[in-house]
C-alpha cells in the first residue's frame, strides 16, 4: 500500500561530481546554471529561489531579507515537516530558511539513516534536505532502494544536484548536472532545449505539487519538463541565466552565447557555446559580431532584472 503523504528528498553535494548517481532509470537529467561560485550562495538559491547577494536578500549577519519565502516555510503552510542534515557551517542557512529540525552530520551512515527513517514516515508530508561533501555509494544505494520500492516509491520525489562548479575542462564552468526522480517521470526527458537555473528548482517543485508559488521566488516553474512536455507547455520558460563570480564579474548564458563582463574593467568575453562549453574564439572585439554583442548585453540586463524579487513599482504612486 502506498504511503499516504508525499515525501521530498533534496540531496546536494559540496564537491564537484561530473556524473550524478542513477537512482532510477526514468530520472529526468539535465544541466542547471549556478547562481555563483560559493556553495552557500547556491544553497540559498535552491532553497529560496533568490540570489543572496542581490539587494541584501542575505545580510552580513546571515539573515534572510523581508521579501524571501524559502521552500521549507512554504511547505510548512501545507503541513509539511522539514528536516535539514548537513555540516555545521550550513546550520545558519538552514535555520534562516525555516527548517523545523536541523541536525549536524556525524557521518555519511548517520545521514543515510536519518533520511531513510524520515522518508518512510507517513505521519505527515515531509521535506528532507541533505548537504554532503559527496554522495557515498552506501547512501545512494539506500535511496535507490527507497525510490524503487513499489509502496514507498509512489509518493516520493528525489532531487539531486551539486552546489559548486565542476573543474573539468570538458565541462561547463557555470552549470552543473541535476536530476529528478518522481512517480510522474516515466522516462528520461532531459533536453538541451530545456534551460534551467538552480533558482528554478524550488518553484518547479511547488508547481509539481500544485502548491502556490510565492512572488518572491524569482525562478521559473518548469516542472512540466519533468513530465515530458515541451517548451510550449511552460508559461514562462527560462531563456537565460546569470552567474556571479566572487570578484564581482558576471557571466550571462543564453541558448547560444556566453557573455562575461568584469567589475571595474573594460572589455570582456563573448563566445558561442554548447552546454556551457565555448566553441568559438572571443567575439568581443569582432566588428562583424557587433549586433550579437549588443543583443547579448541587453540579455545580460534582462537576466539581472530576472533576479529582482521585489515587485514593481517600489515607489508608491510611480
Amino acid at each position: 500500500m502506498s504511503a499516504s503523504h508525499p515525501r521530498i528528498l533534496l540531496l546536494l553535494a559540496r564537491k564537484p561530481v561530473n556524473e550524478l548517481p542513477a537512482i532510477l532509470p526514468s530520472m529526468y537529467r539535465n544541466e542547471s546554471y549556478l547562481a555563483g561560485q560559493h556553495w552557500a550562495t547556491n544553497l540559498v538559491s535552491i532553497l529560496s529561489s533568490t540570489v543572496p547577494s542581490h539587494h541584501g536578500i542575505w545580510s552580513e549577519e546571515g539573515k534572510l531579507g523581508l521579501h524571501v519565502n524559502p521552500l521549507p516555510a512554504c511547505l510548512k503552510r501545507f503541513g509539511y515537516r522539514s528536516l535539514f542534515v548537513g555540516p555545521d557551517d550550513a546550520k545558519v542557512i538552514a535555520i534562516q530558511c525555516g527548517f523545523e529540525d536541523v541536525r549536524p552530520i556525524s557521518g555519511n551512515d548517520a545521514a543515510q539513516d536519518i533520511i531513510k527513517v524520515l522518508a518512510r514516515s507517513n505521519n505527515a508530508p515531509s521535506f528532507v534536505a541533505c548537504v554532503l561533501d559527496e554522495f557515498p555509494p552506501s547512501m545512494m544505494d539506500a535511496i535507490t532502494r527507497l525510490a524503487q520500492d513499489p509502496d514507498d516509491g509512489e509518493s516520493i520525489t528525489i532531487i539531486v544536484a551539486q552546489l559548486v562548479p565542476r573543474v573539468s575542462e570538458s565541462c561547463s564552468p557555470v552549470s552543473v548536472p541535476f536530476a529528478v526522480a518522481s512517480p510522474g517521470i516515466k522516462r528520461n526527458h532531459g533536453s538541451r532545449a530545456h534551460f534551467w537555473a538552480l533558482l528554478d528548482i524550488a518553484p518547479s517543485l511547488l508547481g509539481s505539487l500544485a502548491l502556490k508559488i510565492p512572488y518572491s521566488m524569482v525562478g521559473r516553474d518548469q516542472h512540466l519538463f519533468w513530465r515530458g512536455k515541451g517548451r510550449r507547455a511552460i508559461k514562462f520558460p527560462r531563456e537565460r541565466a546569470l552567474f556571479e563570480y566572487a570578484d564581482g564579474s558576471k557571466t550571462m548564458c543564453s541558448a547560444k552565447y556566453m557573455l562575461t563582463v568584469h567589475l571595474g574593467k573594460e572589455g570582456g568575453e563573448l563566445v558561442e557555446h554548447v552546454a556551457g562549453i565555448a566553441i568559438s574564439h572571443n567575439l568581443w572585439d569582432d566588428a562583424s559580431s557587433a549586433k550579437v554583442k549588443e543583443h547579448a548585453m541587453l540579455e545580460m540586463l534582462w537576466a539581472q532584472m530576472d533576479k529582482e524579487s521585489v515587485p514593481m513599482p517600489r515607489i508608491a504612486g510611480a
